[in-house]
């Protein structure tokens, strides 16, 4: 920490300056801090549903007079932090987990035997297509290997729905396993803009 002498004429000024300035200055490091500790939770927050929302919806807002917050504005944030208890999904639930489970898995085998991820309207189509009650053998090949695609996608979006009922979510801890690494960070940038402003009064005072 610098050390300065300040000429006793200069004193009331220079004690002016630093109520002043002083305050903003540490906000304005902790802002920096809060920023770096944002940076770090979204790289641990999950993906979500949908792809990248929840990582999205971590932002930095003032808090008080000098402070800042960081917060997630996502919906399901709290559940995925701390877990639930067995519940129910509701049908959006259940909605917006087949929508996930048909985002994440590479499921159409292209002419060359490779695999991709289905296209929206794929999607859409496997979805109607596994709940086709009439004869198969006037479905086109493509319309069956979507039929087949939406009841794979189906049963793997009714088992979450049944490890949700039975066991509930287990919690993630995004925010609570890494609260000593954010105070360090806060903590670390509030020194070096202190440390700045104090460095850069004039010399001799």
């Amino acid at each position: 920490m610098p050390t300065f002498k300040v000429p006793p004429a200069e004193l009331g000024r220079v004690l002016r300056r630093h109520a002043e300035m002083g305050p903003r200055v540490a906000r304005m490091g902790l802002r920096v801090g809060v920023e770096r500790g944002r940076a770090l939770v979204v790289r641990r927050t999950p993906v979500g549903i949908p792809p990248g929302a929840m990582r999205q919806a971590w932002a930095v807002f003032p808090w008080g007079a000098l402070g800042w917050k960081l917060d997630n504005s996502s919906p399901h944030s709290a559940i995925v932090e701390a877990g639930a208890r067995p519940h129910p999904v509701s049908r959006e639930g259940v909605e917006a987990i087949r929508e996930w489970v048909a985002r994440v898995l590479p499921l159409i085998t292209t002419k060359s035997g490779d695999t991709r991820k289905a296209t929206a309207a794929e999607r859409d189509a496997s979805g109607a297509l596994a709940r086709h009650t009439g004869a198969t053998d006037k479905l086109s090949k493509k319309q069956r290997r979507l039929r087949d695609l939406g009841k794979l996608i189906d049963s793997i979006t009714w088992a979450i729905v049944a490890k949700l009922k039975r066991e509930g979510q287990k919690p993630r801890w995004v925010v609570r396993d890494v609260l000593p690494e954010l105070r360090k960070m806060a903590g670390e940038e509030v020194g070096k803009a202190v440390a700045a402003f104090l460095a850069s009064a004039p010399k001799g005072i």
